[in-house]
């Protein structure tokens, strides 16, 4: 019996509505990015969006459309082909939905569609096995979705047997008509055709845009992987390299200990002092801390990842659309905090509880001049307090670094990022009933970690090196904002950044100023009185003259916050391969090594 034309239809029809029908999970499962959204743009939203993902569904099935709509003749089809046929449609279709619900979960850890530097971040992962098992735990009910999706594209794929053109003139025509007005208005938009390429993700939004959530809601990850494949992402050529400074003075004051202190996961919205709004603190101690430094309650992470917050911290480079982690391996020295440390006789040292080789935060800090590299296999009981799944648990590991620090070469500068409270947030059994957590399962994990924060300074304090120490605590990003007010495109990003040195008074207050990740380094320096390097994006906080900027990078577009007002930009080039400039942050433009597309106001 022959295939009616009519029914043909189904071979595009199915993946689209299940390409629609994961948009409408993403959306509904990462709701609190895009509540803010007016109606019409959440209309207009969608509707780019099903242009997307109906493209990503022509390209797919592109050998199907050739078969059933452009070729002119008669086909016959031998069983063995129908079910090549058949398992190639599932297959890849299969494929395309699966790549396509990945950021349906993931989303929420990076603020951008997945890309093809996914898996050379995969490559920095040590605990890949538990990661996966708690993934499909955490989120089965999206692989159910999955699961039955597959199913369909099975149970609905036509059981070809021949295929004919109509007889009909006229219903041929209107086949043809209709195949080839669904190709042009996929490839075309008001800003491209087809014979430009395909377009730019983070332009696709580029009219009516209010936040760049906006560009992860309109295109789908399988676009964003096939856009990567054909213009490769390149980062820019950043000031990373220039001259080390010495100290201008030399004094007792400026031979003081340096301890940065990087709290996973550690929004401002789970503490109290920064979130006005909540009437329990899920970090009481360093709520009581924040009364004896200096706080800067309006401070933002640069990224979201814990990639993107070292090179904010240690070198003021501002997340990217590849982790500059991942992309430094081409380089052999990378001038930051640490190697300008270590030039003004610092020893210096990095801890992180993880496994080694994690994120590849050992080779980074080598790079960094970094003289002690502290991961799991540096503790002496790893197996004893390994958490099961990234490392040692915070607890225990902060006091390993408490007495280890007092073994250093002074004066010290180092670096102690902690681990307890990052996704699966499990803490170890003996406090499950001691804390109460919140409505994230992520506050019970933070509970934990603030707990291990207060024993760690209570160990601190007994130590020789404590009372010449300036301490600098901070987030490396945010998390899931509860609360209207942090889910903002700006406060989607809040973190505290927080100075305390003890027995200093005038190191005591808190600010309202602007302040972001990037100006650690040139504060920490000017603390010390060590000049501020040439070239660097970040500021001295404490300097009333400096700039106030915050700069966030997601969704392939830049956020800059300046003098109260948000503005959005597109990269136009790189390294001024184009002509393009701009009158607003030139100097954040030469400082990239890219001229900037201002796409809102």
């Amino acid at each position: 019996m022959k295939q009616k034309l009519s029914k043909i239809p189904i071979i595009l029809l199915l993946p689209t509505l299940l390409m629609m029908l994961v948009r409408f999970v993403f959306f509904f499962e990462n709701y609190e990015y895009f509540e803010l959204l007016s109606f019409a743009t959440k209309v207009h939203t969608f509707w780019l969006g099903f242009r997307f993902d109906l493209f990503m569904v022509l390209f797919v099935n592109s050998l199907f459309l050739l078969i059933f709509w452009l070729l002119p003749y008669r086909i016959s089809f031998t069983n063995p082909m129908r079910f090549v046929l058949k398992t190639w449609y599932v297959i890849t279709n299969s494929l395309m939905i699966f790549i396509n619900f990945i950021d349906v979960f993931y989303y929420p850890y990076t603020f951008k569609r997945l890309n093809t530097s996914f898996f050379d971040y995969l490559e920095t992962q040590k605990n890949m096995d538990s990661l996966n098992v708690q993934f499909i735990e955490e989120y089965w009910y999206g692989f159910i979705i999955f699961i039955f999706s597959i199913y369909f594209l099975i149970k609905f794929f036509p059981d070809f047997r021949a295929y004919v053109i109509s007889k009909t003139p006229l219903k041929s025509a209107l086949s043809q008509i209709f195949v080839w007005t669904l190709v042009i208005l996929t490839f075309t938009s008001n800003r491209y055709n087809v014979f430009n390429g395909f377009l730019k993700p983070s332009e696709a939004v580029v009219d009516g845009i209010e936040n760049p959530h906006q560009v992860a809601l309109a295109i789908n990850t399988p676009y964003n992987f096939l856009w990567d494949y054909k213009q490769p992402v390149e980062n820019p050529t950043l000031a990373i390299h220039y001259p080390e400074p010495k100290r201008t003075v030399d004094s007792s004051s400026t031979n003081k200990n340096v301890l940065l202190i990087v709290l996973e996961s550690f929004a401002s919205e789970a503490t109290q002092k920064l979130n006005p709004y909540t009437e329990k603190s899920y970090t009481p101690f360093l709520d009581s801390l924040f009364q004896k430094g200096f706080l800067f309650e309006n401070a933002f992470s640069n990224g979201r990842q814990s990639m993107d917050a070292i090179p904010a911290i240690w070198n003021s480079i501002p997340a990217l659309e590849v982790p500059f982690i991942l992309a430094s391996k081409k380089f052999e020295k990378i001038s930051g905090l640490p190697s300008v440390m270590k030039a003004n006789g610092y020893h210096t040292s990095y801890f992180h509880a993880a496994q080694n080789g994690s994120m590849d935060f050992d080779r980074y800090a080598k790079q960094n001049s970094i003289d002690a590299y502290y991961g799991m296999k540096e503790y002496p009981t790893p197996k004893k307090d390994f958490d099961g799944t990234w490392g040692i648990w915070d607890e225990p590991y902060l006091q390993f670094v408490a007495k280890e620090l007092e073994t250093l070469n002074k004066p010290f500068f180092s670096t102690v990022f902690t681990l307890s409270s990052h996704n699966p947030c499990k803490i170890p059994n003996k406090y499950e009933s001691s804390f109460e957590g919140g409505e994230l399962a992520i506050y019970k994990a933070i509970e934990y970690s603030d707990m291990a924060l207060r024993k760690f300074f209570e160990t601190a304090k007994k130590q020789s090196w404590y009372q010449n120490t300036l301490f600098v605590i901070v987030a490396d990003h945010s998390i899931h904002p509860l609360r209207k007010e942090f889910k903002t495109a700006e406060r989607g990003f809040s973190i505290p950044i927080f100075f305390y040195e003890p027995g200093n008074e005038s190191l005591k207050g808190n600010s309202k100023r602007l302040a972001q990740q990037l100006d650690i380094f040139p504060t920490i320096l000017g603390e010390l009185g060590i000049p501020k390097p040439k070239n660097i994006l970040g500021n001295d906080l404490f300097d009333s003259q400096s700039k106030e900027m915050v700069i966030n990078y997601y969704n392939g577009v830049y956020q800059i916050q300046n003098n109260n007002t948000t503005r959005y930009y597109t990269v136009q080039s790189i390294d001024g391969k184009e002509s393009t400039k701009i009158p607003f942050d030139q100097e954040v433009s030469k400082i990239l090594g890219m001229n900037l597309k201002p796409i809102m106001n």
